[in-house]
């Protein structure tokens, strides 16, 4: 009964750890929903499932004793894999791709200031 309990609360955990953000940038663009707005949707979501990972992967040993944190891991990849893919790609087609010649300004000489 114990494990079953603290099994659904990790589930609810990794949840609301991957859903807090999504409610917070939609509080934060209100109404103006456009295809500008929506590409840091994905970045936000890729970075709060790899945090998951990584603090999963500290608490490994006691995670292991309610649930399968490898299958957990292999399945929630391919999320952070779609989402990693598609946060940059919704910015080049925002931003067209003839207008990304500005990112070409920006050497690694420029960008020393010590």
């Amino acid at each position: 009964m114990k494990k079953s309990i603290f099994k659904y609360l990790l589930g609810i955990f990794a949840c609301a750890t991957v859903l807090y953000p999504v409610f917070v940038w939609y509080a934060s663009i209100g109404d103006a929903f456009t295809w500008q707005s929506f590409f840091p949707l994905f970045g936000l979501i890729a970075f709060a499932t790899m945090w998951l990972h990584v603090v999963g992967a500290a608490l490994r040993p006691w995670l292991e004793r309610y649930v399968n944190f490898e299958r957990f891991v292999h399945a929630t990849s391919y999320l952070v894999l779609v989402a990693i893919l598609l946060h940059p790609l919704f910015f080049v087609l925002i931003a067209g791709v003839k207008n990304l010649g500005f990112l070409a300004s920006f050497s690694a000489s420029k960008l020393l200031w010590f």
